[in-house]
């Protein structure tokens, strides 16, 4: 296990190199976690604010995962983040874990419209899902979905909980400079606007 661990982070550190896409960001750090927690759909978040969040990337296996939505920690574009609510994920924001059997019948601790919702919009009939922490707070989250319902046990989410204590740091960190190029930009547009406009 001690094996797959270190190949899924050395995969996520591959993935770092290079423009980022939240498209293809999980493709092989997916790929080499299939052994410890088999899926077809992952999904990290990144707390925006106290009621929303935005997506860093998403990663979906398979025919009937729809994956473009838009709303990308990489836009930076604040009329695009989502509520907490969303697909019932709020409670892995606010640091639990949370292991849903059944998507469609889960409504224990989350908005009982949004995660069937979610659920629908996905594909997806369970999942598991664990907060990403960085320096003792929570940054994210980090979640691994199937097609199936009944897919994932308690050994899953702890897996999870591994993998999420691995990459907590990385993604803060791509997420910190994801805003920092995007701030720079805007910074740079706005002299060229103000150079012309005098």
């Amino acid at each position: 296990m001690l094996d797959d661990l270190l190949a899924c982070v050395a995969a996520f550190a591959r993935s770092l190199e290079g423009a980022f896409d939240p498209h293809r960001f999980l493709g092989e750090f997916s790929a080499r976690a299939q052994p410890l927690v088999p899926h077809e759909g992952m999904l990290i978040a990144c707390v925006e604010d106290a009621g929303t969040f935005s997506t860093f990337a998403r990663h979906g296996e398979g025919a009937g995962v729809p994956l473009d939505y838009g709303n990308y920690t990489i836009a930076f574009e604040p009329a695009g983040r989502l509520s907490r609510v969303t697909a019932g994920i709020g409670p892995v924001l606010d640091g639990d874990e949370q292991l849903i059997h059944d998507v469609q019948s889960y409504s224990h601790r989350v908005d009982p419209a949004g995660l069937p919702a979610g659920g629908g919009a996905t594909g997806f009939g369970s999942r598991v899902g664990v907060p990403l922490y960085t320096g003792g707070r929570v940054v994210g989250a980090f979640f691994a979905a199937s097609v199936a319902p009944g897919r994932f046990t308690a050994a899953h989410v702890g897996v999870c909980r591994q993998l999420a204590d691995l990459i907590g740091p990385f993604v803060e960190n791509v997420g910190l400079l994801q805003r920092e190029r995007r701030r720079r930009e805007r910074l740079a547009a706005g002299a060229e606007l103000a150079a012309i406009l005098s």
